[in-house]
């Protein structure tokens, strides 16, 4: 998945400057009101993109993991051994950081900052639970790409709920830096109603 689209995305027009969150639907879809357009936002999908981008963004600019108070020992089969060898680069560029302890232990003494509450291993399982979709991948980038996508995933849980500080820093994004508007596995994060086609449906309007 490129990170970037080419086109800047149709939201929130350059002239408008305010919007209203109205509220948010089976504690999932966020409905922002912008003059006439509507818009639905799944907070898990925008939840999920927001922390693509923010590891995304750490990661260029090489800041360091946040260190745990206990290394997480993770026990692997002499295959997975091999697995998690290969891919120690990748997830140190990501912030984490992972010993070989030897005897099939790997310790985990550090996990991306991005990331609020990553179990590392938790989510060095699901690196080996899909070895066989990574081994798949032709190059680095789209590797790293998709273990990164691992890591958001697990940090996201169904009925988490966005701030109204992080619903405006996602507006943000999509507005000035267009940024996909979809989440790194490719649902789409928002849907975009206007005035005229809630008039249209309600017969309010031919």
């Amino acid at each position: 998945e490129e990170r970037k689209i080419q086109e800047q995305p149709v939201f929130l027009d350059e002239s408008v400057t305010e919007y209203k969150i109205c509220g948010v639907l089976f504690d999932t879809y966020i409905i922002i009101e912008a003059e006439d357009e509507g818009y639905i936002i799944d907070q898990h999908a925008a939840h999920e993109r927001l922390l693509f981008e923010k590891l995304y963004k750490e990661m260029e600019d090489g800041a360091p993991g946040q260190l745990l108070l206990m290394p997480q020992i993770v026990k692997v089969s002499p295959q997975e051994s091999v697995i998690l060898e290969e891919l120690l680069p990748r997830l140190r560029e990501m912030g984490f950081e992972i010993d070989d302890m030897g005897f099939g232990s790997f310790g985990i003494k550090a996990v991306p900052a991005a990331i609020d509450n990553c179990d590392g291993e938790r989510f060095i399982t699901s690196i080996l639970d899909e070895s066989a979709s990574l081994k798949s991948l032709r190059t680095n980038e789209l590797k790293r790409n998709k273990l990164m996508q691992m890591a958001c995933k697990g940090a996201v849980k169904g009925g988490d709920k966005l701030s109204d500080g992080e619903i405006k820093t996602l507006l943000t994004l999509i507005k000035k830096e267009g940024i996909p508007l979809s989440c790194p596995h490719g649902r789409p994060i928002l849907i975009r109603l206007t005035k005229h086609e809630l008039e249209v449906r309600f017969k309010r309007v031919q």
